[in-house]
Protein backbone atom coordinates (compact mmCIF):
# COMPACT_ATOMS: atom_id res chain seq x y z
CA UNK A 1 0.00 0.00 0.00
CA UNK A 2 1.09 3.59 -0.53
CA UNK A 3 -0.21 7.09 -0.08
CA UNK A 4 1.02 10.53 -1.09
CA UNK A 5 1.16 13.93 0.55
CA UNK A 6 1.59 15.72 -2.79
CA UNK A 7 -1.34 18.11 -3.10
CA UNK A 8 -2.36 18.71 -6.71
CA UNK A 9 -4.26 21.83 -5.70
CA UNK A 10 -0.87 23.47 -5.20
CA UNK A 11 -0.49 23.61 -8.98
CA UNK A 12 -1.27 26.98 -10.58
CA UNK A 13 -4.93 27.33 -11.49
CA UNK A 14 -6.84 30.61 -11.59
CA UNK A 15 -10.29 28.97 -11.51
CA UNK A 16 -11.70 25.44 -11.47
CA UNK A 17 -9.47 23.23 -13.61
CA UNK A 18 -8.45 19.69 -14.44
CA UNK A 19 -5.54 18.02 -12.67
CA UNK A 20 -3.66 15.21 -14.47
CA UNK A 21 -0.94 13.16 -12.76
CA UNK A 22 1.39 10.31 -13.67
CA UNK A 23 2.56 8.11 -10.79
CA UNK A 24 4.68 4.99 -10.45
CA UNK A 25 2.64 1.83 -10.01
CA UNK A 26 5.11 0.41 -7.51
CA UNK A 27 4.92 3.09 -4.82
CA UNK A 28 2.71 5.92 -6.08
CA UNK A 29 5.56 8.43 -6.35
CA UNK A 30 4.86 11.33 -8.68
CA UNK A 31 6.37 11.35 -12.18
CA UNK A 32 4.70 14.55 -13.34
CA UNK A 33 1.58 16.63 -12.74
CA UNK A 34 -0.11 19.25 -14.84
CA UNK A 35 -3.35 21.21 -14.94
CA UNK A 36 -5.69 22.01 -17.79
CA UNK A 37 -7.80 25.14 -17.51
CA UNK A 38 -10.33 24.90 -20.34
CA UNK A 39 -11.93 28.28 -19.60
CA UNK A 40 -12.55 30.83 -16.88
CA UNK A 41 -15.78 29.19 -15.75
CA UNK A 42 -16.37 26.86 -12.84
CA UNK A 43 -17.13 23.15 -12.50
CA UNK A 44 -14.57 22.09 -15.12
CA UNK A 45 -13.60 18.51 -14.28
CA UNK A 46 -11.68 15.58 -15.74
CA UNK A 47 -13.81 12.44 -15.47
CA UNK A 48 -12.24 9.48 -17.28
CA UNK A 49 -8.93 8.41 -18.79
CA UNK A 50 -7.52 5.70 -21.04
CA UNK A 51 -4.25 5.22 -22.92
CA UNK A 52 -2.75 3.63 -26.04
CA UNK A 53 0.77 3.08 -24.77
CA UNK A 54 2.02 6.44 -26.05
CA UNK A 55 -0.73 8.91 -25.19
CA UNK A 56 -3.33 9.44 -22.51
CA UNK A 57 -6.87 10.30 -23.61
CA UNK A 58 -8.76 12.27 -20.98
CA UNK A 59 -12.47 12.99 -21.16
CA UNK A 60 -14.09 15.62 -19.00
CA UNK A 61 -16.44 18.56 -18.71
CA UNK A 62 -15.88 22.16 -19.78
CA UNK A 63 -18.47 24.39 -18.18
CA UNK A 64 -18.29 27.11 -20.79
CA UNK A 65 -16.76 30.39 -19.61
CA UNK A 66 -16.16 33.55 -21.61
CA UNK A 67 -12.83 32.19 -22.92
CA UNK A 68 -14.36 29.02 -24.34
CA UNK A 69 -14.95 28.21 -27.97
CA UNK A 70 -18.10 29.69 -29.47
CA UNK A 71 -20.02 26.42 -29.20
CA UNK A 72 -19.22 26.13 -25.51
CA UNK A 73 -20.07 29.51 -24.00
CA UNK A 74 -21.59 29.94 -20.55
CA UNK A 75 -24.71 27.81 -20.25
CA UNK A 76 -23.65 25.47 -23.08
CA UNK A 77 -21.21 23.21 -21.28
CA UNK A 78 -19.29 20.71 -23.40
CA UNK A 79 -17.58 17.38 -23.38
CA UNK A 80 -13.84 17.95 -23.72
CA UNK A 81 -11.28 15.39 -24.88
CA UNK A 82 -7.55 15.91 -24.40
CA UNK A 83 -4.83 13.57 -25.71
CA UNK A 84 -1.61 14.07 -23.74
CA UNK A 85 1.82 12.51 -24.09
CA UNK A 86 2.20 9.87 -21.39
CA UNK A 87 5.88 10.64 -20.76
CA UNK A 88 5.38 14.25 -19.66
CA UNK A 89 1.70 15.24 -20.02
CA UNK A 90 2.27 17.50 -23.02
CA UNK A 91 -1.03 18.40 -24.72
CA UNK A 92 -1.37 17.12 -28.30
CA UNK A 93 -4.76 18.68 -29.07
CA UNK A 94 -8.00 19.47 -27.32
CA UNK A 95 -11.58 19.35 -28.52
CA UNK A 96 -14.88 20.57 -27.17
CA UNK A 97 -16.80 19.66 -30.31
CA UNK A 98 -17.42 15.98 -29.55
CA UNK A 99 -20.69 16.68 -27.74
CA UNK A 100 -22.44 19.70 -26.31
CA UNK A 101 -24.82 19.06 -23.50
CA UNK A 102 -25.38 21.90 -21.04
CA UNK A 103 -24.27 22.00 -17.42
CA UNK A 104 -24.19 18.46 -16.09
CA UNK A 105 -23.22 16.87 -19.42
CA UNK A 106 -20.60 14.55 -17.96
CA UNK A 107 -18.59 11.87 -19.71
CA UNK A 108 -18.42 8.81 -17.46
CA UNK A 109 -16.12 6.48 -19.37
CA UNK A 110 -13.57 6.48 -22.19
CA UNK A 111 -11.85 3.45 -23.71
CA UNK A 112 -9.21 3.05 -26.43
CA UNK A 113 -9.58 0.24 -28.96
CA UNK A 114 -6.16 -0.88 -30.21
CA UNK A 115 -7.64 -2.91 -33.06
CA UNK A 116 -9.57 -0.04 -34.66
CA UNK A 117 -7.59 2.88 -33.26
CA UNK A 118 -10.83 4.49 -32.07
CA UNK A 119 -12.00 5.95 -28.77
CA UNK A 120 -15.39 5.09 -27.25
CA UNK A 121 -17.00 7.59 -24.86
CA UNK A 122 -20.10 7.12 -22.71
CA UNK A 123 -21.88 9.61 -20.47
CA UNK A 124 -24.80 11.99 -20.15
CA UNK A 125 -26.22 14.66 -22.45
CA UNK A 126 -28.04 17.13 -20.25
CA UNK A 127 -29.73 19.04 -23.08
CA UNK A 128 -31.80 16.00 -24.02
CA UNK A 129 -31.67 14.34 -20.57
CA UNK A 130 -30.25 11.23 -22.19
CA UNK A 131 -27.34 8.87 -22.02
CA UNK A 132 -24.89 9.08 -24.88
CA UNK A 133 -22.39 6.76 -26.52
CA UNK A 134 -19.99 7.87 -29.27
CA UNK A 135 -16.95 6.79 -31.22
CA UNK A 136 -14.22 9.20 -32.32
CA UNK A 137 -10.80 8.69 -33.85
CA UNK A 138 -7.61 9.60 -32.01
CA UNK A 139 -7.35 12.58 -34.38
CA UNK A 140 -10.80 13.82 -33.28
CA UNK A 141 -12.98 12.75 -36.19
CA UNK A 142 -16.48 11.63 -35.23
CA UNK A 143 -17.32 8.09 -36.36
CA UNK A 144 -20.81 7.89 -34.88
CA UNK A 145 -22.89 9.14 -31.95
CA UNK A 146 -26.17 8.05 -30.37
CA UNK A 147 -28.38 9.34 -27.59
CA UNK A 148 -29.31 5.95 -26.20
CA UNK A 149 -31.04 6.33 -22.85
CA UNK A 150 -34.03 8.65 -22.51
CA UNK A 151 -34.20 10.06 -19.01
CA UNK A 152 -30.92 8.58 -17.82
CA UNK A 153 -27.22 8.25 -18.49
CA UNK A 154 -24.59 5.81 -19.69
CA UNK A 155 -22.18 5.08 -16.87
CA UNK A 156 -19.58 2.64 -18.17
CA UNK A 157 -18.53 0.60 -21.19
CA UNK A 158 -16.29 -2.21 -22.36
CA UNK A 159 -15.81 -3.95 -25.71
CA UNK A 160 -14.66 -7.09 -27.48
CA UNK A 161 -13.64 -7.78 -31.08
CA UNK A 162 -17.02 -6.85 -32.56
CA UNK A 163 -19.21 -5.08 -30.03
CA UNK A 164 -19.39 -2.41 -27.35
CA UNK A 165 -21.26 -3.13 -24.11
CA UNK A 166 -22.75 -0.13 -22.30
CA UNK A 167 -24.28 0.04 -18.84
CA UNK A 168 -26.40 2.85 -17.48
CA UNK A 169 -29.53 4.18 -15.85
CA UNK A 170 -32.95 4.43 -17.48
CA UNK A 171 -35.62 6.70 -16.02
CA UNK A 172 -37.87 6.67 -19.06
CA UNK A 173 -40.52 4.14 -18.00
CA UNK A 174 -39.03 1.49 -20.28
CA UNK A 175 -38.09 -1.01 -17.56
CA UNK A 176 -38.96 -4.68 -17.80
CA UNK A 177 -41.05 -4.26 -14.66
CA UNK A 178 -43.89 -1.84 -15.60
CA UNK A 179 -44.21 -0.73 -11.98
CA UNK A 180 -40.59 0.46 -11.88
CA UNK A 181 -39.65 3.65 -13.73
CA UNK A 182 -35.97 3.53 -12.77
CA UNK A 183 -33.78 0.60 -13.75
CA UNK A 184 -30.50 -0.51 -15.23
CA UNK A 185 -30.00 -0.43 -18.97
CA UNK A 186 -27.50 -2.76 -20.60
CA UNK A 187 -26.87 -2.50 -24.32
CA UNK A 188 -24.77 -4.23 -26.94
CA UNK A 189 -23.81 -2.11 -29.95
CA UNK A 190 -21.77 -2.79 -33.07
CA UNK A 191 -18.33 -1.17 -33.00
CA UNK A 192 -18.51 -0.28 -36.69
CA UNK A 193 -21.53 2.02 -36.62
CA UNK A 194 -23.02 1.96 -33.11
CA UNK A 195 -26.16 0.13 -34.19
CA UNK A 196 -28.00 -1.76 -31.44
CA UNK A 197 -27.65 -5.54 -31.15
CA UNK A 198 -29.79 -5.89 -28.04
CA UNK A 199 -31.00 -4.00 -24.95
CA UNK A 200 -32.14 -5.30 -21.58
CA UNK A 201 -33.63 -3.21 -18.78
CA UNK A 202 -33.97 -5.31 -15.65
CA UNK A 203 -36.21 -3.69 -13.06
Amino acid sequence: DWSSDVCSSDLACSSTCWVIESRLKSDGSLNWATTSEPDDGTLDSARAVTHDGTNLYIAGFENGGTLSETNCKTGNGCYRVEPRRATDGLLNWASTTAQRGGTGALPRAIEYDEASGDLYIAGRDNTTDSGIIMSITTTNLLNWRYLNIVGGEATDLTFDSNNIYVTGLDQGNNCDDPSDNTCWRIQSRAKTDGSINWTVEPG
